[in-house]
């Protein structure tokens, strides 16, 4: 890593330096205020594991084409059958066989929680 100070009578200029000096990719570490203009401090990190190109994970990839192939079937299926059997929808999305999937809802006389703010 390069770390250098720079001064200057303005920021724009002391950055100008910066971007001639280090290059577009180097980072602003500090600033501050000095008698007659602005003190700049900017590091450079030349890490060469940065720079190599990324090595793909094949199993990750794998795992991805899989679960789009999964997605893309299930879309299929659920667009060839009605929208109205919801039990069919549960059943697909769930793993479950029909009469194991929890179709019933309870209706409750509770009201919502309120927010904090009405409590």
């Amino acid at each position: 890593m390069q770390v250098k100070r720079f001064f200057a009578a303005d920021m724009r200029q002391a950055m100008k330096l910066v971007r001639d000096e280090l290059g577009a990719e180097a980072a602003i570490i500090g600033n501050r205020r000095i008698a007659g203009g602005v003190e700049l401090t900017a590091a450079l990190d030349y890490k060469l594991s940065a720079l190599a190109p990324r090595v793909p994970n094949m199993e990750l990839e794998d795992e991805l084409r899989k679960t789009q192939s999964r997605i893309v079937s299930a879309q299929a299926e659920l667009n060839s059958r009605s929208d109205s059997d919801a039990s069919i929808n549960l059943q697909l999305f769930s793993g479950k066989p029909v009469s194991a999937v929890d179709t019933h809802i309870e209706p409750t006389l509770e009201e919502p929680p309120r927010p904090f703010a009405y409590a």
